[in-house]
């Protein structure tokens, strides 16, 4: 079994857990797969879209399809949207550490013995058919819009020098994404991981994943720390180009980003062996983050900005695009 590791609350402000905490409705796609289909097809017709906009948004990053995309339009706002897919995400960031952690099931879970509550309120549509600006998401626009003026150097952010569109679709849910920027500064604090092993995690998940918006940010942020362009364009076409270290480093977060239940006790192992219990246990966090953030951003479509799509185009000579095994274009 995989050693216990210690507590890692240090990297949590107490706004990130509360923020998280709010994510109950997280539940629902546990029941996906638990519940029997009678008790689901008890549920509203918004908590069954919800769990097939999750179910979808789990299976890949774009595998929620613009007609189903639409559907969920129908029964929730902008604001709803975004707190349902950053739900999704976070869930598919903790199942991935929870697995690849092996960690055992609390005793209360398996007996049963947890309160349940007596009813569940109704859902309620919102009067308007927008969602409106409220105090909260223009004091966090405030906070955020602050910060990106602040001079960023490559080992703090991407610097791009205004608020990326990936924070701007956040701001729809003030709270989480206040917390999710408060765990962003955390990592970049704390880990012992350098930069460049960070940033090659989340290339080698984004690529996995087959996220556009995420793709450009690591190559705009590899750049940025003097990666040589023949090297991302290697990177592209195999492994060859990376160093042992970079490459057990890959190669675990690739593993757990298409199966977080097949990581076995070997593989993270060989992770310890390399980076150190820590540094093992911050390769996982990278790479959950980025599981998280290829649903944010992709499941929303969100466009990518100007300074990155420059960026990959002098690169790489042309747009991203999604190649199939077929030989075809997917995605662009």
């Amino acid at each position: 079994m995989k050693k216990e590791l210690a507590s890692k609350s240090a990297f949590f402000t107490p706004r990130v857990v509360i923020s998280f905490a709010f994510c109950a409705i997280g539940v629902l796609v546990a029941l996906k797969s638990a519940a029997p289909a009678d008790k689901l097809n008890a549920l509203t017709p918004a908590e069954q879209l919800a769990l097939a906009y999750a179910d979808e948004l789990t299976h890949g990053v774009r595998d929620v399809s613009e007609a189903e995309f639409q559907k969920t339009r129908a029964l929730y706002n902008d604001s709803q949207i975004v707190e349902l897919t950053l739900t999704v995400c976070f869930f598919n960031y903790f199942t991935r550490m929870n697995e690849s952690l092996n960690l055992p099931v609390e005793s209360w879970v398996l007996d049963g013995a947890a309160p349940t509550p007596t009813s569940v309120a109704a859902y309620q549509r919102p009067i308007a058919r927008v969602a409106l600006i409220s105090n909260d998401e223009m004091a966090a626009t405030g906070a955020v819009t602050a910060a990106a003026k602040q001079t960023q150097t490559p080992a703090a952010g991407l610097g791009l020098g205004m608020v990326a569109n990936s924070q701007r679709a956040m701001l729809r849910a003030p709270a989480l994404a206040l917390a999710w920027r408060d765990y962003g500064a955390a990592v970049r604090e704390k880990f012992s991981i350098d930069r460049n092993i960070q940033l090659q995690i989340s290339f080698a998940v984004s690529m996995a994943n087959g996220c556009r918006y995420c793709t450009l940010h690591q190559v705009l942020g590899l750049r940025r720390l003097g990666v040589d362009p023949a090297k991302l364009v290697a990177m592209k076409k195999d492994d060859s180009a990376l160093t042992p270290r970079e490459l057990t480093a890959v190669t675990f977060a690739r593993k757990v980003t298409r199966g977080p239940a097949s990581v076995t006790d070997e593989d993270f192992s060989k992770l310890k062996a390399e980076f150190g219990e820590q540094g093992a246990f911050e390769v996982l966090l990278q790479t959950c983050g980025f599981s998280f953030m290829n649903r944010l951003t992709d499941g929303l479509r969100l466009p990518s900005e100007d300074e990155a799509m420059r960026v990959y185009r002098e690169t790489y000579g042309s747009d991203w695009k999604l190649i199939g095994a077929d030989g075809l274009v997917k995605y662009k």
